[in-house]
């Protein structure tokens, strides 16, 4: 695996974590719901919250894959040397 794709593949990782978690401790701290109700309505909106995590980490991968690779030095095509 290359660097770029280490690096890609940290950020999305973070932003699936922290989204996720993000998402469960609002569904937690909600007041709409009775206190001792809150943990089993969250649970059922795990999925959900999961799935949505999963996109925004897959879209923050595929976009730092996009920036590195077109920004990264060297990575286009070697140059043919004219032949004599």
């Amino acid at each position: 695996m290359s660097n770029r794709e280490k690096i890609a593949l940290l950020c999305g990782g973070i932003v699936t974590a922290g989204v996720f978690l993000g998402a469960f401790v609002l569904l937690l701290s909600g007041d709409s719901v009775a206190q001792w109700n809150k943990l089993f309505y969250a649970s059922i909106a795990l999925a959900p919250v999961a799935m949505v995590a999963v996109m925004m980490g897959y879209a923050v991968w595929w976009l730092a894959m996009f920036l590195l690779t077109l920004f990264s030095v060297g990575s286009g095509r070697p140059e043919k040397e004219p032949e004599a």
